[in-house]
């Protein structure tokens, strides 16, 4: 499982005198796919042993650049190993640092050097993995499990007595009413028991904390984990109904949909796929919804703008507040070796004056710039509504 903490280890792999190999590899389930994975990287890594020219880099780059190159061929039997993920790989031989991660996806075949780690994919991979809880509920008995980039992480239960039928007679019917009244009130009972024992899930204290009336199943550890972002709630739909009305404001905003199941026949692997098809609807919507409100501010002209060139203007006065990157959007361009600053084409920086240095990816660096000086950057998939512009950028001021 990919950590925000593994990311920000490989976002400070840079270096001025050796440059970093990052390669990003696909694997399929497919037998054509997996047969495909050694050609595949050998014709990605022949592009960078090419490149490694010692007249251009100077020989002890070009060097590390070819011990890297041979480290991750000798991979080969470990990235079929994470058949069916995704595989990243950072080497800087001439500086140390060597990371291979295993994705739940795969991410798109690219290899590529630069003077630091090109994180773009896994930051896109990062931004679309939400921390969730699903709650399956009935009147008398929840289900609430908890998962993380496709694997479940905890399923307990949260029980309570036995509460008889609703249509129960009793003394030629004499009852129904009590025993209804008595079964509504039972019901409401557990459901604010659960949505209780939920909200200890969002929070940064309670995410490791066990209630009295829960049970794990199977037992797991409750250690301290990051709070809960997307909640999702199943079961019949009166059920359903009923919950979402108990659920207080704080948890209403993080509720990311709702699906109908028998409990009966629950399993953990209907769960996390009925929630994976919500969670990447949920994830669309809200990417719709921020490009609409980008195009907006850009055709009103306040407070955003659109295209590369307007991007990297952004990035380079520290104006950028969000940095939004459809999909597709990369090509080469230059970064300046002293100042970081960053342009499509130049021969020197136009701050400075010093030299640029080639970069393969002039997105990713006016996003590494846009972080830099506290903004935050957005990757997207619905580039389309963009009007053909690759990104987009909210500014914290005007640019001149």
């Amino acid at each position: 499982m990919l950590t925000r903490e593994a990311g920000h280890r490989v976002r400070r792999i840079q270096s001025d005198a050796f440059p970093v190999l990052s390669v990003c590899l696909s694997l399929s389930p497919l037998p054509r796919d997996l047969a495909s994975v050694r050609p595949r990287l050998k014709d990605l890594l022949d592009l960078i042993r090419a490149a490694a020219d010692p007249e251009r880099l100077g020989h002890e780059a070009a060097m590390s650049v070819r011990a890297d190159v041979e480290r991750v061929l000798e991979l080969e039997d470990r990235i079929h190993a994470d058949v069916g993920h995704g595989v990243a790989v950072f080497a800087c031989h001439g500086l140390g640092p060597f990371e291979y991660l295993s994705l739940p996806r795969g991410l798109p075949d690219r290899a590529s050097l630069d003077g630091r780690a090109q994180t773009g994919p896994l930051d896109a991979f990062l931004e679309r993995s939400h921390r969730c809880v699903a709650v399956v509920v009935e009147r008398d008995r929840s289900s609430i499990f908890e998962f993380h980039q496709g694997e479940l992480e905890v399923h307990r239960e949260v029980r309570d007595g036995r509460i008889r039928k609703r249509n129960y007679g009793g003394r030629a019917g004499l009852d129904e009413y009590t025993v209804t009244r008595h079964a509504r009130e039972e019901a409401l009972r557990h459901h604010r028991r659960t949505v209780r024992a939920v909200g200890q899930l969002f929070s940064p204290r309670g995410s490791a904390r066990r209630t009295r009336s829960s049970r794990a199943f199977p037992r797991a550890s409750f250690s301290p984990r990051p709070p809960a972002e997307l909640l999702f709630v199943g079961g019949h739909r009166e059920g359903i109904d009923a919950f979402v009305d108990l659920l207080p404001t704080n948890l209403r905003h993080r509720l990311a949909g709702t699906f109908v199941v028998d409990p009966g026949t629950l399993t953990p692997a209907i769960v996390l796929h009925r929630c994976a098809a919500l969670e990447d609807a949920y994830e669309a919507r809200d990417e719709r919804q921020m490009v609409a409100r980008l195009m907006s501010a850009a055709g009103e002209g306040r407070g955003a703008v659109l295209g590369l060139a307007g991007a990297l203007r952004a990035a380079n006065l520290r104006a950028a507040e969000l940095l939004v990157v459809g999909d597709g959007a990369s090509g080469p361009g230059v970064r300046c070796s002293g100042c970081g600053w960053v342009a499509e084409v130049a021969s020197r920086c136009a701050v400075c004056g010093d030299p640029v240095r080639p970069v393969p990816d002039i997105v990713e660096a006016a996003a590494a710039r846009t972080v830099e000086f506290g903004g935050a950057v957005r990757h997207v998939h619905v580039d389309r509504a963009m009007l053909g512009h690759r990104v987009g950028t909210f500014l914290r001021f005007p640019l001149r």
